[in-house]
């Protein structure tokens, strides 16, 4: 199990027995064992306890770094969300609309650039590359535009 893995590799890095990091986490020092050999599947509330003892980030204890791809790693927190109370499951989701609808506003914004550029300079100075850039950016737009009527 990765989780445990990691959990062991940290606490070793830091010099930290498992002892240690059962009376800084508050967790049985059974459990730690068992988490860190892979024998069990610790509940998100006592994986937050061990990053704050160990002092590290969740992206530490979560994720091999050296052998998940990115798109592995979404899968990995997804399947983590649909364990997590409907109420928290909600919040997750708006922030990653939030962040989603912050991201297109910026391609429009630079789709307004684009517009604005291609109207100084005239069409005719413009290469296709950039006309094309422009031209999808206008389909975008149109995306966005429906989509917030539609919701």
């Amino acid at each position: 199990m990765v989780i445990g893995e990691n959990i062991r590799n940290i606490r070793l890095k830091k010099g930290i027995t498992q002892s240690d990091l059962a009376n800084l986490s508050g967790i049985r020092l059974n459990q730690i064992s068992k988490i860190e050999r892979g024998e069990s599947d610790p509940k998100s509330s006592t994986i937050i306890k061990i990053a704050k003892a160990l002092e590290c980030d969740m992206n530490s204890i979560f994720f091999d770094e050296k052998n998940m791809n990115e798109s592995e790693k979404i899968k990995f927190v997804i399947k983590k969300i649909e364990e997590f109370e409907k109420r928290d499951q909600i919040i997750i989701m708006e922030i990653i609309e939030n962040f989603r609808i912050k991201n297109l506003i910026k391609k429009i914004e630079r789709l307004k650039n684009s517009e604005n550029i291609m109207n100084i300079l005239g069409e005719e100075n413009i290469d296709k590359k950039e006309k094309e850039k422009i031209k999808s950016g206008e389909k975008l737009k149109m995306e966005y535009e429906l989509e917030k009527k539609l919701n």
